[in-house]
């Protein structure tokens, strides 16, 4: 029997449908895979949304509450499309607009949605167990590389070298950048609290609380021995921020002075103790003091001269700032007028600070749309998805603080993506809804 045109063109659309569910589950899967895997999982998804077309049929365009922060990307990208009128480095700013491709792709998505075959509590279950894949696949890779000519030689004792946290932190940067790999590693973490009412339902609380311990307690092992000190201080304070939204208001007011007296504390002995700590406090607060930069004098914490240059020079490019990609240029001809290490000017620091950076490329303006973002994110999503949307928020917004995410592929992917994840949270709860008020 010959197939009508609209029976073919619903095949194809059914096919298409479920295979970019399928790269979706993909995509949640590969997070915590090298940059490459991720990047290729996620140009795939691209690829299979637009053929399928939602954007040609009015009936697919939803425009409520949830996509307000997308949009206030879309005019950050508008922004930083129109500084390159004053960039004095134009090609350093088409660099960074074609890494965001992805990021000005997210628009339309959002808008168009995706199909029915979407359910968000696998695409979780997918990114936990590709994370744990991850974990235990990186950890082998390192061991084997560490102790090489111990398993060539066919087992020797005298070859084998062991393994050591710090050898763990030199190499994992190796294989994925540290804070992105931490971001994935926390999400996935958070997606296993998310999870757990279904997996009471179905498996039992006692059992649930076995698995889920043994994956957290592998997740944040992994983020301690990462060697990413931001990332276990997001987690503590994300840990702690959701511990709070359990109890009561007058209990909250005593746990959250006891978190910030500890959190003192602990702050106080990593300065006095921690031998890269004390030599920051020692050394880089003398030059900061004092001025005195000699070129030979090691640095040990780069980001306290980076951050302070450009606050000190905040009136060159406060008002429409020096074009997007230009904040990385801008701070090197401060390195050299401040006759900073050869390191600063061999390495090219760039800001190493989202907002800092948005504020550098774009003015007052293109700082204010960033915040603007993490302010609302959370605040237009209901139920389930605004805890997620929380969380996440908070979770990149302080990544913001030491890491310019924008500026790298691989941080603007891991942005897109969680974020569409809370959009698609929110469309769930809403068509679970509208199903219960039909029947």
């Amino acid at each position: 029997m010959k197939m009508t045109h609209t029976q073919a063109t619903n095949k194809y659309r059914q096919i298409l449908g479920i295979s970019n569910y399928m790269l979706a589950l993909t995509v949640a899967f590969t997070a915590a895979f090298p940059s490459k895997v991720f990047n290729i999982a996620w140009t795939l998804w691209l690829i299979t949304w637009a053929l399928e077309g939602r954007f040609l049929s009015k009936r697919n365009f939803a425009f409520d509450k949830s996509k307000y922060p997308v949009l206030l990307l879309g005019f950050f990208l508008l922004w930083e499309a129109l500084s390159l009128l004053w960039a004095n480095d134009i090609n350093a700013g088409i660099s960074v607009l074609e890494r965001q491709f992805s990021f000005i792709a997210i628009v339309p998505i959002a808008l168009f949605g995706i199909n029915k075959y979407y359910k968000t509590k696998s695409i979780l279950i997918s990114l936990i167990i590709g994370t744990l894949v991850s974990l235990i696949a990186y950890y082998m890779s390192i061991l084997y590389v560490s102790n090489h000519e111990y398993f060539v030689s066919g087992g020797k004792k005298e070859m084998w070298k062991g393994f050591s946290i710090n050898q763990f932190e030199s190499s994992i940067s190796l294989i994925k950048h540290r804070l992105y790999y931490c971001t994935s590693l926390i999400i996935a973490l958070f997606s296993v609290f998310f999870l757990q009412k279904d997996g009471r339902e179905r498996y039992g609380s006692a059992l649930t609380f076995i698995i889920s311990t043994v994956v957290c307690a592998l997740f944040i092992g992994m983020i301690m021995i990462s060697g990413s000190r931001s990332s276990v201080l997001v987690l503590a304070i994300l840990l702690s921020v959701n511990i709070l939204n359990i109890f009561q208001l007058k209990y909250k007011i005593i746990i959250t002075t006891v978190i910030i007296v500890l959190f003192g504390i602990a702050a106080l002995l990593l300065l006095k103790f921690h031998p890269r700590m004390s030599n920051f406090s020692l050394q880089d607060m003398y030059i900061l003091e004092t001025g005195k930069t000699d070129k030979q004098f090691e640095i040990i914490e780069p980001r306290l001269f980076i951050w302070h240059e450009a606050y000190i020079n905040i009136d060159e490019y406060w008002g429409i700032g020096k074009g997007v990609g230009n904040s990385t240029s801008f701070l090197i001809e401060k390195y050299k007028e401040q006759n900073y290490p050869d390191s600063f000017l061999e390495k090219k620091f760039s800001p190493h600070n989202q907002y800092l950076s948005a504020f550098i490329d774009l003015g007052i303006l293109g700082f204010i749309f960033l915040i603007a973002y993490f302010l609302s994110f959370h605040r237009v999503f209901k139920g389930r998805a605004r805890k997620f949307a929380i969380n996440l928020s908070l979770l990149i917004g302080f990544n913001l603080l030491t890491e310019g995410m924008l500026g790298r592929s691989d941080g603007i992917i891991t942005m897109c993506f969680f974020t569409l994840l809370c959009i698609w949270m929110q469309s769930e709860q809403e068509n679970k809804s509208l199903t219960i008020k039909e029947k």
